[in-house]
């Protein structure tokens, strides 16, 4: 069940999410290329130079915390043991069911603040 949140210290400055159709394209003798509908393709997106604090800042978002290890930790923890969680940006109907593949963070300017790429991928529960 999708139900674990972790709602980002710092909404990332912008963010992109893909809705893409499976395309086939088959060549057929004398008739050249073809192209068939296939359904459709997961979303998936990187949120790129997300912060994780280490200060109190004027822009995080309501109830932030500062350790930026304890955010960093529980992403880790749902890359690990692929963890469903929903991917939800405010004010848009982007909301969906998502994997973290993957999480890369670097320290930058000396503040201990953690800036963060996080990549997720769109799930879906196998149907039998």
């Amino acid at each position: 069940a999708a139900n674990t949140e972790l709602v980002l210290p710092v909404t990332p400055a912008s963010y992109s999410w893909t809705h893409d159709a499976v395309i086939e394209t088959v060549t057929v003798d004398q008739l050249g290329d073809l192209n068939f509908w296939g359904g459709k393709k997961m979303g998936s997106t990187k949120l790129t130079d997300c912060i994780l604090p280490a200060h109190q800042y004027p822009f995080l978002s309501p109830g932030a915390g500062t350790n930026p290890w304890v955010y960093l930790q529980q992403i880790e923890t749902w890359v690990d043991r692929g963890t469903v969680v929903r991917f939800l940006v405010s004010g848009t109907p982007v909301n969906a069911a998502v994997l973290v593949e993957g999480i890369t963070y670097r320290e930058q300017d000396g503040t201990n603040d953690l800036y963060s790429d996080i990549t997720i991928r769109q799930y879906k529960q196998p149907e039998t």
